[in-house]
């Protein structure tokens, strides 16, 4: 998020900025699914997923989210 909390989008306080990342753990395929394609991935958000805290631990430090 920009400094200062303003929106860059200011038609939808819900898009991600460009370039957004989140890492979403979930081991739960349908979940992450849900979750992942089609509620984050709907509003501009780029998704990693990871199905275990190890995996998270390890992609996180390779590529921190953001």
């Amino acid at each position: 998020m920009p400094t200062g909390g303003t929106c860059t989008h200011p038609e939808s306080e819900f898009m991600a900025y460009s370039g957004d990342r989140i890492l979403l753990v979930e081991n739960d395929p349908e979940i992450s699914d849900l979750i992942a394609r089609q509620a984050l991935h709907s509003v501009g958000y780029q998704v990693d997923v990871v199905a275990d805290s190890s995996s998270a631990i390890k992609l996180s430090l390779q590529t921190p989210p953001d």
